[in-house]
């Protein structure tokens, strides 16, 4: 998964936990095939996608830009930095 897609996903996850709508009719195929990748269970939580997310921004010393697009798109409260 590269980045753009990763981004993507990003924004995904953080829209439907805010508003419970997917961004595009792809996107629950692009999460599972995340949640595969990533090793997260098949009925893993959109809080639990949206921290993964948060590590795999981390593990690739972008975590600043993680926290700068959680916040850009006003889902600060949903996570904390301990979660990821």
């Amino acid at each position: 998964m590269n980045s753009l897609q990763l981004f993507i996903l990003l924004q995904n996850q953080i829209m439907v936990i805010k508003h419970g709508m997917e961004l595009t009719r792809v996107a629950p195929q692009a999460r599972q095939r995340f949640k595969v990748a990533v090793g997260l269970p098949k009925r893993a939580t959109h809080l639990e996608v949206l921290a993964a997310i948060g590590t795999v921004y981390k593990q690739n010393n972008m975590e600043a830009k993680f926290w700068e697009d959680v916040k850009r798109n006003k889902g600060e409260g949903l996570l904390q930095p301990t979660d990821i």
